[in-house]
């Protein structure tokens, strides 16, 4: 029988709020690192079985440690679990404290994602089948998408709307969407 390919399940938004405390911010990334590992956009077998270890190897340390919280140990894995979070980012987001925030902590679009799409009315259809240029574009209606076009398509409606579709030979199918 075969297997229904399984689609990334992105995280937006607020994992830990209002606290920079490691006692608070360590269990709240663990469970999301958790999750990620469950329901997140597929990993190599190497980056699964390091996030794996090191979801392990902090929960031990809580364990055995009586003022874990205190130690150095807790500062670093602050640091990895961040790291290991970004990872699981959607094109365009990052993990981390939020811009407007800096104790809100969880999945943000980057202020600058705008930055690294291209209009697409500046596409060259030549350069982009050559495979010299190969951008994500930005459409302000789906119908504008070129039909040779294939990949990334940011669509920002009039509201603000955003959605990152990838596009195929025959269809568009949405990657995240933020209202």
């Amino acid at each position: 029988m075969a297997t229904k390919k399984r689609k990334p399940r992105y995280s937006i938004g607020s994992v830990s709020s209002g606290t920079m405390r490691p006692e608070d911010l360590i269990p709240a990334f663990l469970s999301q690192l958790e999750h990620e590992l469950k329901y997140g956009p597929k990993q190599d077998r190497a980056t699964r079985k390091a996030h794996a270890a090191l979801v392990r190897d902090i929960t031990a340390r809580m364990d055995e440690l009586e003022n874990y919280f205190d130690t150095d140990d807790a500062s670093d894995d602050v640091a990895a679990l961040e790291d290991a979070l970004q990872s699981y980012a959607a094109p365009y987001f990052y993990f981390g404290a939020h811009p407007g925030d800096g104790a809100d902590y969880g999945f943000w679009l980057s202020e600058s994602w705008d930055d690294d799409v291209t209009p697409v009315d500046e596409l060259d259809e030549q350069e982009f089948k050559s495979g010299a240029f190969m951008p994500d574009i930005k459409v302000s209606d789906t119908s504008e998408v070129p039909k040779w076009f294939r990949g990334g398509v940011v669509h920002v409606n009039e509201r603000g709307n955003v959605t990152l579709y990838v596009k195929s030979a025959r269809k568009l199918t949405e990657v995240w969407g933020i209202v």
